[in-house]
């Protein structure tokens, strides 16, 4: 009788285990307004906390710009050429999974930073 119940509490805990397992934890979405030249962008991340598993979801025109994830020298010089690009559909709709702790840099093309089109975050 024992071992039964012993071997009930075992599957028990097994299923209770995957089942937790199995349920996506999501993080915070934010939206980035890429393309309003009208926004101050270092401003954007004023009074946001951003998590490892938050989305920032960048917002503009199909076409008419770009996310490319950078480093610090990349984002101060607006050069994504040791940078990768986030999404190259440039669909207008690129969503970017925060997937390290520190400092995130984001930049446009290089037309575009220049004229302030360029993210930077501290991701906890």
């Amino acid at each position: 009788m024992a071992k039964s119940i012993t071997h009930k509490n075992f599957l028990l805990c097994y299923f209770l285990l995957m089942l937790g397992l199995s349920v996506p934890i999501s993080g915070t979405k934010y939206t980035v307004p890429w393309d309003n030249l009208d926004l101050n962008l270092t401003l954007y991340p004023v009074g946001k906390k951003f998590h490892v598993g938050d989305i920032l979801e960048f917002k503009y025109a199909t076409f008419s710009s770009a996310v490319f994830v950078v480093d610090l020298i990349g984002f101060a010089d607006c050069d994504h050429s040791k940078g990768y690009i986030a999404d190259a559909a440039l669909s207008g709709d690129t969503f970017v999974t925060l997937n390290q702790t520190g400092f995130m840099y984001f930049i446009s093309f290089f037309e575009q930073c220049i004229t302030g089109i360029k993210l930077v975050i501290t991701v906890s």
